[in-house]
């Protein structure tokens, strides 16, 4: 799953970004058998995303991957999150630039 908005470079502030999508009940796993730098959730442009009540596990990279700070206002909450990052252990389940 992922969002992806619009931008004059990072000028949002047309509003042309998603926003306060709602990522609910997910059951996400075995993620990586052909896409090495995949996640559960990514995020690019877009902000006051919800994630909730999901169950992310068995990924090569992290489950969450917020791409940019664009905006903000992302909630991450009651969200089952394990065997993450398994091929690179390079950070932790999520991860945020």
């Amino acid at each position: 799953m992922a969002t992806w908005g619009e931008t004059d470079d990072y000028d949002a502030t047309k509003g042309n970004q998603p926003r306060q999508t709602r990522v609910e009940g997910n059951f996400v796993h075995e993620l990586g058998l052909y896409e090495k730098q995949s996640s559960a959730w990514g995020q690019a442009k877009a902000c006051e995303t919800i994630l909730v009540n999901n169950v992310f596990f068995n990924m090569p990279r992290a489950a969450v991957n917020f791409n940019d700070g664009l905006g903000g206002g992302n909630v991450v909450e009651n969200n089952i999150i394990f065997n993450s990052c398994r091929e690179s252990g390079d950070h932790g389940p999520i991860n945020t630039w």
